[in-house]
C-alpha cells in the first residue's frame, strides 16, 4: 500500500502488483521484491538534495544543488534473483553536470553479497564506457569508466571496505579495479543522517529479512518459531516508529519534500507488505503499521499548519496502537517506548480495557 496524492484527497492504496514477482509453483503464491522498483522510487525524486547529499557523502565529491541529474537506464534496470536466501540486484547509473563537470556514477545494490560482484560491476561498468566512447581514431580508443560503489543491504561477515579486482596484462602489467563498499547493515537512521546517507531510512526493515527467512525454514516446532518472532516484532515496530520519526525529522529541516516523504513511507509500506506476503508470523503487526504510518503523516494538516489538529490526530493514532498492542499482551514498557505515550497515558488504557 502507499499514500497517493489526488488534489486535495490523501488515500491509502493498494500497490500495484508489477512491483512484486510471483511463484506459484508448489501450488502457493511466494511474493519477492522488486529491488529495481524501490531503487527507482529512492534515486529519481524531483527534489534533487537527497541524492545529491548521497552522492557527495559516498564519493567524496562536492556538487552544488543547482546541478544536472540524468538517470541513462532508469527505465531498464537490470534484476538477478537466487533462489538460495533470495538475493536481490539493482543497478544504477547516473549523471550529474556540474559547473561543465560531468560526473559518472555506477551503483550497484545487493541484498546479498556474491562473490563475482567485483567481475560483474566491471563488466557493466566497461559496457556503459563503450556505449559512451569518445574520440575514436585509427590508432586510439579512449573510453571512461564511471565511478562504482557498492551497496550490501544484509550482513555479509568479512567483508571489506573495498573489492580490488586485480587485471593482469602479461606484457604490460597489473591494474588494479576498486570497488567502495557501503555495509548498509552497519548504519542507523542516526548515523545515516550524520553522514548524509538519508536516502537510504527506507531500507532499515531489511535488517530483517534474513531473520525471517531463516525463522521460516527452520524446523522448530511452531511455538518456539512464534516466541523468536513476537521478540523480533517488537524490534521491527521500533525500528518502523524510529525511521517514521527521522523521515519526519528530515521533512521538518528542509532536507526532503512532502512528495519525497510520500515517496519514503512508500517504501518502506512496499517493504512491509513484503514482510507480510512473505512470512505468516509477520502478519500480526499489520494494523499497527497501518495506523502508525497514518498518525506520521497527514499532508493536508501539514498545510493547513494546525499544529493542535496534527496533536489531536497523532495522540488518538497512538492511543488506537496501544490499545492492539495490550489486546496482543505487549507489556507497558514496550507500549510506551513504541507510542511514546507517557506512562500515565498507558495506565489508563489498561484501565479501560479491564473496564
Amino acid at each position: 500500500m502507499y499514500y497517493l496524492k489526488q488534489g486535495n484527497v490523501i488515500t491509502l492504496v493498494q500497490e500495484d502488483q508489477s512491483n512484486y514477482e510471483s511463484d506459484t509453483s508448489n501450488n502457493y503464491k511466494k511474493t519477492s521484491l522488486n529491488m529495481d522498483s524501490i531503487m527507482k522510487r529512492l534515486f529519481t525524486l524531483k527534489n534533487k538534495k537527497p541524492i545529491i547529499d548521497f552522492l557527495n557523502s559516498i564519493y567524496g565529491d562536492d556538487i552544488g544543488y543547482e546541478a544536472e541529474v540524468y538517470y541513462p537506464n532508469v527505465e531498464n534496470l537490470n534484476r538477478n534473483i537466487n533462489n538460495d536466501l533470495l538475493s536481490f540486484r539493482a543497478d544504477l547509473y547516473i549523471e550529474v553536470t556540474y559547473k561543465d563537470k560531468v560526473y559518472d556514477y555506477a551503483i550497484e545494490f545487493q541484498t546479498k553479497y556474491e562473490k563475482d560482484m567485483g567481475i560483474r560491476i566491471f563488466r557493466y561498468g566497461f559496457d556503459k564506457a563503450v556505449k559512451n566512447s569518445m574520440g575514436l581514431n585509427k590508432n586510439t580508443i579512449e573510453i571512461s569508466f564511471p565511478e562504482p560503489y557498492l551497496i550490501v543491504l544484509e550482513k555479509e561477515k568479512g567483508l571489506e571496505d573495498k573489492i580490488n579486482l586485480r587485471i593482469n596484462f602479461p606484457k604490460q602489467g597489473n591494474f588494479n579495479y576498486e570497488i567502495n563498499v557501503l555495509k548498509y547493515w552497519e548504519y542507523d537512521v542516526q548515523r545515516l543522517y550524520e553522514e548524509n546517507k538519508y536516502l537510504l531510512y527506507p531500507l532499515q526493515l531489511f535488517n530483517y529479512r534474513r531473520f525471517m527467512e531463516r525463522l521460516k525454514e527452520n524446523k522448530q516446532p511452531e511455538e518456539v518459531k512464534k516466541e523468536k518472532v513476537e521478540k523480533i516484532n517488537i524490534h521491527i515496530l521500533i525500528t518502523i516508529k524510529n525511521t517514521l520519526e527521522a523521515i519526519s525529522e528530515s521533512y521538518k529541516y528542509g532536507k526532503i519534500t512532502l512528495v519525497d516523504y510520500n515517496e519514503m513511507l512508500s517504501v518502506i509500506q512496499n517493504l512491509n507488505d513484503y514482510f507480510i506476503d512473505t512470512y505468516n508470523y509477520y502478519k500480526g503487526l499489520s494494523k499497527e503499521v497501518e495506523v502508525m504510518f497514518k498518525s506520521f503523516y497527514d499532508p493536508e494538516v501539514e498545510k493547513r499548519g494546525i499544529v493542535k489538529g496534527i496533536q489531536q490526530g497523532q495522540d488518538k493514532a497512538k492511543i488506537e496502537i496501544a490499545r492492539n498492542m495490550i489486546s496482543k499482551g505487549f507489556n507497558k514498557v514496550v507500549i510506551i517506548e513504541l507510542t511514546g505515550l507517557s506512562e500515565e497515558q498507558v495506565e489508563m488504557i489498561f484501565k479501560e480495557r479491564v473496564n
